[in-house]
């Protein structure tokens, strides 16, 4: 008989179907990751306890299921010899299986690709790649936000000589206490004490857009990638952590983001959120805000440049800082005010350490 593989619990009501690891047509060993699901937003790798051939997958890359629904169709294969030759006057101890449905034959396994939809009707000169799992709600997500809130952008230059200066010298302090300190962490730092010092940023929007709410801990999230995808874990309480504990909690989060070890409830409920990209290429960031937050900061990698100081060029490290804001809770003065104190704030590093 065939074998009717269903979905296992994840202790979610829903999950996204978002790969599948055997192909139709390709072996199935006992308790094999057959296909991967999202649930919330933790990736889960579903077994198949039955070893067989994978004849048909029901459930398709895209598709919401649940619960024991039908996930795919195996056929069994015996994994123990018979135990004994039966006589010949007995009748055999183990019966036929019935005849198999006819089913195309199956063409030959292939190294797994990204799911690629051709658009109907097919065209050879363009391709569909459906969004699907954490960047298919990164997708919804910045498109509701964009849609509700009007945003206003500031931009400010910080200079990051002394702070790529004070990153090496404690590079080594770093390296005993068993982390690596980067910008990021000072960046954190400067943030927890701006966002004191101009406590409006650090609030969530009323949804009629009546008002906002004033957050008293100060929870940011760190925008960052992971394949094709952004996820925003948060940090927690940042004004009450010194530089150290922020720069081993940051650490920590690539690792887990890889492993998608990183729970829900950690993903949620930033006060204000932080991009930084890596690339040096980037001149300036504005990210779009992650609704209810009020506002949000894009942080450039340092790059060094040439900059006229008292008449004379010298070489400095610059660091762009670029604001996104919701303009029906601030106005670009209020802005100016926080990239030019958080930018004050970066230039002097030793305060923040």
């Amino acid at each position: 008989m065939l074998y009717e593989f269903r979905m296992t619990d994840t202790g979610e009501e829903e999950a996204e179907v978002v790969g599948w690891d055997v192909r139709e047509g390709e072996r199935v060993a006992p308790d094999q990751v057959v296909c991967r699901v999202l649930a919330g937003k933790v990736e889960h790798g579903i077994r198949c306890p039955q070893a067989g051939v994978l004849l048909k997958q029901v459930a398709r890359v895209g598709d919401s299921v649940r619960l024991s629904q039908l996930m795919a169709i195996v056929r069994p294969e015996p994994v123990q010899a018979q135990a004994a030759t039966p006589a010949p006057d007995q009748a055999p101890a183990a019966q036929a299986l019935p005849p198999l449905p006819v089913l195309k034959k199956p063409e030959p396994p292939v190294p797994p690709a990204p799911p690629v939809i051709r658009p109907e009707p097919a065209s050879a000169s363009a391709e569909r790649i459906p969004f699907v799992g954490p960047r298919l709600r990164s997708a919804q997500g910045a498109g509701a936000s964009w849609a509700a809130i009007p945003h206003g952008y500031g931009q400010h230059e910080a200079d990051a000589t002394a702070l790529r200066n004070l990153v090496k010298e404690l590079s080594a302090e770093a390296l005993r206490r068993g982390c690596e300190l980067t910008e990021t962490a000072f960046v954190l730092r400067a943030l927890a004490k701006a966002l004191h010092e101009h406590p409006e940023f650090n609030a969530h929007a009323d949804a009629d857009g009546r008002g906002m709410v004033l957050k008293r801990s100060c929870d940011l999230g760190v925008a960052m990638t992971v394949g094709h995808t952004i996820i925003v874990p948060v940090v927690r309480e940042v004004h009450k952590k010194d530089l150290w504990t922020v720069a081993l909690e940051l650490g920590r989060l690539p690792a887990r983001a890889r492993d998608h070890s990183i729970p829900e409830a950690e993903l949620r409920g930033a006060s204000f959120t932080a991009t930084f990209v890596g690339n040096a290429a980037s001149s300036l960031v504005l990210p779009v805000i992650h609704a209810p937050e009020t506002a949000a900061l894009g942080v450039t990698r340092p790059t060094e440049r040439a900059v006229v100081i008292g008449g004379g060029i010298h070489a400095r490290w610059r660091m762009s800082l670029g604001l996104s804001y919701d303009r029906r809770c601030h106005d670009p003065a209020r802005a100016a005010a926080f990239l030019s104190g958080l930018a004050r704030r970066l230039e002097a590093p030793r305060s923040l350490a």
